[in-house]
């Protein structure tokens, strides 16, 4: 977010007391209308009237014929109106400096007032939100450095800071910001290009939780380093140069809790695949629709047993047992009943026996 100081500039312009143009809903002069006289304001879908009367400008935007929203500029002000109620005034200093931005409630009564507050030479130092009763809501405090470069950014609520941005001076680019609410307070770095480097976590003084990013050339995230100090957790995740993840694993103290790959054809998800690290591992297999297909477990390495399911919403599937990393035996499940056992000896069926359908 960068801030820029608005300066008015007046231009003398030749038009009569009155023009009309054809115009947009951002109330934009299209193409000057000559003719007036000669058309029907109701057949116009955008029409902007404008008058002048001397210093002040006033414009009329109407919708078919209806009075949609209105404004009157003279050199120290800028009011917008909607179905003739005030809604909005921007007051300047003579030099063009903005001093104040007021908003209405539809009775004409004062919402939010927005005051600038200017150094000496100029530069903006502040600004202060207070409601309609006058009570400050938050306030901005803007610190320059003495090359006039914006160093940092204070925002405040109820008398603390509850947002801080420190900006870069050799090309006016946002390098840390912090936000704090309560007891929490994250800072965010950004690097060169705008792109967040490191998002870090405070409880009070405790470090509690850490986001480190690495990019591809073309500004696309490589990985994401996810820290838990206080669970003592961390999760890596890659993504291809696309965009999406193609691996999540996750740790606790250098130990592997879980490690899942993904696989696409194209922009979709066509599998993925999750294991755990204890000595009795889980691989979870899933379709491009993230519906499970399929589990693995191993124990101490070698293959326990292999789960393939025919069909989810029956709870149907095909369970295969293994000795020593090879397949002894295959059960059929239908409704989550078991309808066959089938024999096998160095991959081939020996024996089946029928248990009946479901």
């Amino acid at each position: 977010m960068k801030y820029t100081i608005f300066i008015l500039f007046l231009f003398s312009v030749s038009l009569s007391a009155q023009d009309y143009f054809y115009s947009n809903s951002l109330a934009m002069e299209m193409e000057r209308i000559s003719d007036i006289q000669n058309i029907s304001k109701d057949d116009i879908e955008w029409l902007l009237e404008k008058i002048i009367e001397g210093e002040k400008v006033k414009t009329v935007l109407f919708n078919y014929g209806v009075e949609y929203q209105s404004s009157i500029r003279t050199p120290l002000s800028y009011s917008e109106y909607s179905e003739g109620v005030l809604v909005q005034e921007i007051k300047y200093f003579v030099d063009g400096r903005i001093s104040n931005i007021i908003s209405y409630n539809s009775n004409g009564t004062v919402h939010r007032n927005e005051i600038y507050e200017y150094s000496e030479d100029n530069k903006l130092l502040g600004i202060k939100t207070v409601d309609g009763s006058g009570e400050t809501e938050e306030s901005m405090e803007y610190r320059f450095r003495e090359d006039g470069s914006l160093r940092t950014v204070f925002k405040y609520g109820d008398d603390k800071i509850t947002h801080m941005e420190n900006w870069n001076s050799f090309n006016n680019s946002l390098f840390m910001e912090q936000s704090i609410k309560g007891s929490l307070r994250d800072q965010r770095y950004f690097n060169e290009d705008g792109l967040i480097e490191k998002v870090q976590r405070y409880n009070g003084e405790d470090f509690i939780y850490e986001e480190v990013y690495t990019y591809y050339d073309n500004g696309i995230i490589q990985t994401i380093t996810r820290s838990d100090y206080h669970r003592g957790t961390v999760i890596v995740e890659s993504m291809n140069i696309q965009g999406q993840m193609i691996k999540e694993d996750a740790f606790k103290k250098d130990l592997l809790l879980y490690s899942s790959t993904y696989f696409y054809t194209g922009s979709e998800l066509t599998g993925k695949e999750k294991r755990s690290s204890n000595l009795l591992e889980k691989w979870v297999y899933y379709n491009n629709d993230d519906e499970r297909t399929g589990e693995d477990y191993y124990r101490q390495g070698l293959l326990e047993h292999k789960k393939r399911i025919t069909d989810s919403e029956t709870n149907s599937y095909t369970m295969e047992l293994y000795n020593k990393g090879s397949v002894f035996m295959r059960l059929t499940y239908e409704d989550d009943v078991k309808i066959r056992e089938e024999f096998l000896n160095e991959g081939k069926v020996t024996r089946t026996r029928e248990l009946g359908e479901v």
